[in-house]
């Protein structure tokens, strides 16, 4: 028998890329004390699922740059797939969900949108790269409101070769970390930056920046959305989390975001997870 639909919504918590399950670690204890259902998953190729190339652990940098990813072959699409079995199970059993991603995330938001609209109370997108239809993540890094992005930096080697966008972690060069800390981890607290960082692996699907973005005003537009900005954020800026917002909200004119705004950088579920916290209820039962 199927459970009885739960008096708050579940909520599904999407990591962004080269992250996993556990970096929402630090607010799903609040989101379950305030009565919701929670659950967050590792997408393909991160978490418990990433396979890393043997050049990382030994770190031969020549090799690293060149090495096919064990990632290579999957799409946005296939990416997506188990976000939307698990809306499809939070469904049966507590009623509409709330998906929540963050930052490459928001790819995957569009694909469960258009895939299970019926099934979904609130998308929430969080520092998010979400495309308008028929655009990439690449394009939209290319454009002007990107220019200050300390991501754009660290990729190593040709993504349409190796088949990932990968970012070496371990690097030898001082400097290199330091970009890269201060890219996702800017205003996060030392010890918990080097934990987070000791957990992340090299690769992210590179058809996740490459696939054409393809949300529709019939389907994914028809949920409620709302945007968390990031002010401080050093990997998706503000200026490009708006003109997100903005095309996002041209496709579905009469569902435009909910917005809301956070004085964080890029992973505020780990420099300010009181804060996002508060501000995820506050979506979530909005």
């Amino acid at each position: 028998m199927p459970s009885s639909p739960s008096p708050r919504p579940p909520i599904l918590l999407l990591h962004g890329a080269w992250h996993g399950s556990w970096c929402w670690e630090p607010v799903t204890t609040a989101l379950a004390a305030a009565g919701h259902p929670v659950l967050a998953i590792d997408l393909p190729g991160h978490g418990l699922q990433a396979p890393v190339p043997d050049a990382y652990r030994t770190q031969d940098l020549d090799a690293l740059a060149t090495a096919a990813s064990p990632l290579a072959g999957l799409s946005a699409a296939d990416c997506s797939e188990p976000a939307v079995q698990a809306v499809r199970a939070l469904h049966a059993a507590f009623g509409p969900v709330v998906v929540v991603g963050h930052s490459l995330a928001g790819v995957t938001l569009g694909h469960v949108g258009e895939a299970v609209p019926d099934l979904i109370a609130r998308l929430v997108y969080l520092a998010a790269l979400a495309p308008a239809p028929g655009r990439t993540v690449f394009e939209d890094a290319a454009t002007p409101a990107f220019s200050d992005s300390l991501f754009l930096a660290l990729p190593i080697g040709d993504p349409g070769s190796t088949g990932a966008v990968r970012i070496n972690w371990n690097s030898p060069d001082a400097g290199y970390r330091s970009t890269a800390r201060q890219c996702f981890y800017g205003d996060v607290p030392d010890d918990t930056a080097d934990a987070a960082t000791r957990l992340l692996s090299p690769d992210a699907p590179v058809r996740l920046y490459s696939d054409p973005a393809q949300p529709t005003a019939e389907r994914w537009g028809t949920v409620p959305r709302t945007w968390i900005r990031c002010t401080l954020d050093r990997a998706v800026p503000v200026a490009a989390q708006d003109a997100s917002i903005g095309q996002l909200d041209a496709v579905a004119p009469g569902t435009p975001f909910e917005q809301h705004t956070l004085e964080t950088g890029h992973s505020p579920f780990l420099s300010a997870p009181e804060m996002l916290s508060s501000v995820l209820l506050k979506a979530v039962n909005a």
